[in-house]
């Protein structure tokens, strides 16, 4: 049930930006026991493809990085 809910994130990833991987890092470093490769490997995919909010590579991953430490301090 879990899966399609982050697949479901990742298809809808070039129109919500990178605030889905802030709140599942917050979830992730909360209260749900899950692995952050579930969150910050497809976020690392799609950056590496330009598909989330810059449309550059290094940007795309550079933000995807602070968006995962964001969540994961505003979870712990």
């Amino acid at each position: 049930m879990l899966v399609r809910y982050i697949e479901a994130t990742a298809l809808h990833a070039a129109t919500c930006g990178l605030v889905p991987v802030l709140v599942w890092r917050t979830i992730e470093s909360s209260f749900i026991p899950f692995s952050s490769e579930v969150v910050m490997i497809p976020a690392g995919s799609l950056a590496a493809r330009g598909a989330l909010t810059l449309g550059r590579p290094m940007g795309d991953a550079t933000i995807a990085v602070v968006a995962g430490i964001a969540g994961s301090l505003a979870g712990a």
